[in-house]
Protein backbone atom coordinates (compact mmCIF):
# COMPACT_ATOMS: atom_id res chain seq x y z
CA UNK A 1 0.00 0.00 0.00
CA UNK A 2 1.52 3.76 -1.38
CA UNK A 3 1.47 5.92 1.72
CA UNK A 4 1.28 9.67 0.87
CA UNK A 5 2.19 12.75 3.33
CA UNK A 6 0.59 15.69 3.05
CA UNK A 7 2.81 18.78 4.17
CA UNK A 8 0.63 21.96 4.60
CA UNK A 9 2.01 25.62 4.50
CA UNK A 10 -1.38 27.54 6.17
CA UNK A 11 -1.88 31.63 6.42
CA UNK A 12 -2.43 31.80 1.85
CA UNK A 13 -3.51 35.02 1.55
CA UNK A 14 -2.76 36.98 5.18
CA UNK A 15 0.68 39.43 3.59
CA UNK A 16 2.58 39.05 0.42
CA UNK A 17 5.66 38.12 2.32
CA UNK A 18 3.51 34.74 3.45
CA UNK A 19 2.41 34.32 -0.19
CA UNK A 20 6.01 34.27 -1.55
CA UNK A 21 7.28 32.20 0.58
CA UNK A 22 4.08 29.61 0.74
CA UNK A 23 4.68 30.41 -3.50
CA UNK A 24 8.49 29.28 -3.16
CA UNK A 25 8.02 26.44 -1.09
CA UNK A 26 4.94 24.92 -3.49
CA UNK A 27 6.70 25.61 -6.07
CA UNK A 28 10.40 23.77 -4.66
CA UNK A 29 8.02 20.35 -4.00
CA UNK A 30 7.60 20.84 -0.29
CA UNK A 31 4.36 22.03 0.39
CA UNK A 32 1.46 19.91 -1.37
CA UNK A 33 -1.71 21.22 0.72
CA UNK A 34 -2.24 25.18 1.66
CA UNK A 35 -4.84 26.98 3.92
CA UNK A 36 -6.05 29.97 2.34
CA UNK A 37 -7.38 33.02 4.27
CA UNK A 38 -10.16 33.69 1.94
CA UNK A 39 -10.83 37.21 4.03
CA UNK A 40 -7.63 38.69 3.47
CA UNK A 41 -6.38 41.15 0.88
CA UNK A 42 -3.92 39.50 -0.26
CA UNK A 43 -5.74 36.36 -1.01
CA UNK A 44 -6.19 36.60 -4.55
CA UNK A 45 -2.47 37.21 -5.11
CA UNK A 46 -1.44 34.54 -3.57
CA UNK A 47 -3.96 31.87 -5.45
CA UNK A 48 -2.45 33.76 -8.54
CA UNK A 49 1.22 32.38 -7.73
CA UNK A 50 0.60 29.13 -6.95
CA UNK A 51 -2.65 28.33 -9.47
CA UNK A 52 -1.04 25.89 -12.07
CA UNK A 53 1.02 24.07 -9.78
CA UNK A 54 -1.32 21.01 -8.43
CA UNK A 55 -1.89 22.03 -5.16
CA UNK A 56 -4.22 21.27 -2.94
CA UNK A 57 -6.28 24.00 -0.84
CA UNK A 58 -8.07 24.35 2.46
CA UNK A 59 -9.99 26.27 4.42
CA UNK A 60 -8.58 28.16 6.92
CA UNK A 61 -11.08 29.74 9.18
CA UNK A 62 -9.96 33.19 10.27
CA UNK A 63 -11.52 35.29 13.19
CA UNK A 64 -8.79 36.95 14.57
CA UNK A 65 -7.63 38.80 11.55
CA UNK A 66 -8.66 40.59 8.74
CA UNK A 67 -12.93 41.37 8.76
CA UNK A 68 -15.33 38.73 8.18
CA UNK A 69 -16.79 37.91 4.95
CA UNK A 70 -20.18 37.91 6.30
CA UNK A 71 -21.64 41.40 8.33
CA UNK A 72 -19.81 42.02 11.30
CA UNK A 73 -22.88 42.38 13.44
CA UNK A 74 -23.78 39.33 13.21
CA UNK A 75 -20.93 38.57 15.13
CA UNK A 76 -20.37 41.61 17.72
CA UNK A 77 -18.57 39.56 20.06
CA UNK A 78 -15.64 39.06 18.03
CA UNK A 79 -15.51 41.80 16.13
CA UNK A 80 -14.18 45.44 16.65
CA UNK A 81 -16.79 48.78 16.41
CA UNK A 82 -14.77 49.31 13.17
CA UNK A 83 -15.97 45.99 11.69
CA UNK A 84 -12.53 43.97 11.88
CA UNK A 85 -12.21 41.09 13.59
CA UNK A 86 -10.49 41.05 17.26
CA UNK A 87 -6.45 40.74 17.46
CA UNK A 88 -5.48 37.12 18.65
CA UNK A 89 -4.01 39.38 21.57
CA UNK A 90 -7.73 39.95 23.21
CA UNK A 91 -8.37 36.75 23.60
CA UNK A 92 -5.16 36.14 25.28
CA UNK A 93 -5.56 39.48 27.88
CA UNK A 94 -8.66 38.72 28.49
CA UNK A 95 -9.39 37.87 32.11
CA UNK A 96 -13.37 36.47 31.46
CA UNK A 97 -14.28 34.62 28.12
CA UNK A 98 -16.04 37.14 26.18
CA UNK A 99 -17.35 35.49 23.06
CA UNK A 100 -20.37 34.62 21.61
CA UNK A 101 -19.72 30.90 20.84
CA UNK A 102 -23.00 30.31 18.87
CA UNK A 103 -21.95 31.39 15.65
CA UNK A 104 -18.21 30.78 16.22
CA UNK A 105 -19.91 27.07 16.38
CA UNK A 106 -21.18 27.35 13.17
CA UNK A 107 -18.12 28.48 11.67
CA UNK A 108 -16.64 25.41 13.34
CA UNK A 109 -19.54 22.89 12.01
CA UNK A 110 -18.46 24.54 8.53
CA UNK A 111 -15.19 23.64 8.31
CA UNK A 112 -15.25 20.45 9.98
CA UNK A 113 -17.99 19.81 6.64
CA UNK A 114 -15.22 21.12 4.08
CA UNK A 115 -13.00 18.60 2.69
CA UNK A 116 -10.91 19.24 -0.25
CA UNK A 117 -10.18 15.98 -2.01
CA UNK A 118 -7.28 16.08 -4.09
CA UNK A 119 -6.22 13.60 -7.05
CA UNK A 120 -3.28 12.44 -8.50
Amino acid sequence: MERKVIVRADDLGYSDAVNVGIARTVHNGLINNVGVMVNMPTTMSGLAMIKDAGVCLGLHTVISAGRPLTNPKLIPSITNLDGTFRHSSDYRAAIHDFVDWSPVNKINNLNRDFFVLCHD
